[in-house]
């Protein structure tokens, strides 16, 4: 039974883990069901209580020790990029780094040679899944020293990106916190042959806590999702790092590839390589501190589809944070098109 809970919910595929909770429709769930209180994004979770939740399980980041690419906000890096649109015969640049500073200038329909009619916003097919638009983000190609130092990140003024909806999970008071991290750069993993690969710009992780009332007023981890490049996995409150005297898990961020993991470690990316996940000690708040960043007070809500906080108009973006470069590395789109369902999860086997 112990080791059943140890080993604990593995996801049924690498895909089910990637799509993670991001945004539920506004208005979908029932008024009755709804929180009392102002509720901005229409969710039926009050304003009051999802920065309730954010807050209460904000996570602390432990980098690995030899990490050279950390996370930035998106508002830092966006004027550091441009963005071109891949048409059947040729790339074309629609804007240079520097020129995307509002929605005016990062939304737009564009008709490539082709006839196709492209939009840089969200947007379905048919049958309702994400549209996939032609769209790319890159780095300068001018300034090597700007794009160097892009790739590094910036602590300083960086920020996560938060999501909060009800669970589906069987439990009246139960909900689901997803933190978003965005990273300039995922550098190469480290083959298992000896070979490097892997690198792509634009790299965008997560991990959900699913939460639970504790009976008193308060609230408390049920269980906690961690995104891998392999596969994500669910772990048990007592299998999660906390910040002393909290809730608040500690995410062990594994070397250039960024992937979560509840301990650290190294771990087998099997047959691809392997993810080093080994932070040293760490000082919060020493001048200088690169090896750990906590998030709390960091933390920007997004609110919802189609009805996003103010100031994240970024989120409506669904291309790709990045291009190929041609290492058969095709850059992440981001949380706006990884679909609406929280990852599946299934008890392993002992």
């Amino acid at each position: 039974m112990e080791r059943s809970r140890s080993v604990l919910f593995r996801t049924i595929s690498r895909f089910a883990g990637t799509m993670a909770v991001v945004f539920l429709a506004a208005g979908a769930a029932s008024s009755s069901m709804c929180d009392p209180g102002p509720d901005a994004d229409g969710d039926c979770v009050s304003d009051k209580r999802e920065q309730e939740l954010i807050d209460a399980f904000a996570p602390l980041l432990r980098f690995d020790a030899e990490e050279q690419y950390r996370l930035s906000s998106v508002p830092w890096y966006l004027p550091r990029v441009g963005m071109q649109i891949v048409c059947p015969s040729r790339t074309i640049v629609l804007r240079q780094p520097g020129q995307i500073t509002s929605p005016s200038t990062m939304f737009f329909t564009v008709t490539c040679d082709d006839g196709q009619v492209h939009y840089a916003g969200y947007s379905t097919d048919a049958s309702g899944e994400p549209r996939k638009p032609p769209y790319e983000l890159f780095h300068d190609r001018e300034n090597e020293l700007e794009r160097l130092e892009t790739r590094e990140g910036h602590l300083a003024s960086a920020e996560i990106y938060a999501h909060v909806r009800s669970s589906p999970w069987p439990h009246l008071t139960t909900y689901d916190v997803t933190y978003w991290f965005f990273y300039p750069w995922n550098g190469d993993v480290v083959g298992t042959w000896g070979i490097d690969k892997g690198h792509h710009q634009g790299d965008w992780e997560h991990v959900t806590v699913r939460v639970e009332s504790n009976g008193s007023g308060g609230w408390r981890m049920h269980s906690m999702f961690f995104a891998t490049h392999v596969e994500g996995y669910w772990r048990w409150p007592s299998e999660v790092d906390k910040v002393a005297g909290t809730e608040r898990p500690i995410v062990y961020v594994a070397r250039k590839t960024h992937a979560s993991y509840a301990k650290p470690g190294d771990y087998v990316l099997d047959p691809v390589g392997i993810d080093h996940a080994n932070p040293t000690e760490c000082t919060l708040g020493l001048a200088g501190e690169q090896d750990c960043w906590d998030a709390y007070s960091h933390v920007r809500n997004v609110g919802e589809r189609g009805q996003l906080t103010p100031g994240v108009w970024f989120f409506e973006y669904s291309g790709q944070w990045g291009p190929n470069d041609g290492w058969k590395t095709e850059s992440p789109r981001g949380p706006r098109a990884r679909g609406t369902r929280p990852p599946a999860f299934i008890r392993a086997s002992a």
